[in-house]
Formats: C-alpha cells, structure tokens, sequence
C-alpha cells in the first residue's frame, strides 16, 4: 500500500503538472490568459455574494410583477 502510494505521488502528479505546464506554455505563446487551477477564494465569495444580491432583486422583481400581473381591480 506505502508502494501505490509514492507510485501516485512520485510519478502522476508530476505528469500532470507538466501537462498544466504546457498548457500554460501554449497559452502564453498564444497570448491567451492562463487559467489558474484553484479560483482565488476571496473573488469566489465576492462573485458568490453578488450573485445572490442579484437573485434577491430578481425574486423582488417577480414579485412586483405578479402583484401587477395579478391585479384584478379589487382595492386592499
């Protein structure tokens, strides 16, 4: 077991992370923009807390919308 074990750490990881070297090589050669492996976790949360402000005023919206849609002329 301690064998497969150095086998996947010594052998598989650093094949990938060659292959995550040339992408990045062709993407430079290429001037396009390197796509990082891990999202930065502080644009992850911002990206996170506005796509839920905007799904807060879209629910707001709806509803707004069916009140108008809903109206049938009788005063509240």
């Amino acid at each position: 077991m301690f064998y497969v074990i150095l086998g996947i750490a010594f052998c598989i990881v650093p094949l990938l992370a060659y292959r995550k070297g040339l992408k990045d090589g062709l993407a430079i050669k290429q001037n396009e923009p390197i796509t990082p492996l891990i999202k930065n976790p502080v644009k992850a949360v911002k990206e996170y807390k506005e796509e839920k402000e905007i799904s807060q005023k879209d629910k707001e919206k709806l509803e707004e919308l069916e009140e108008w849609l809903g109206y049938g002329g009788d005063i509240k």
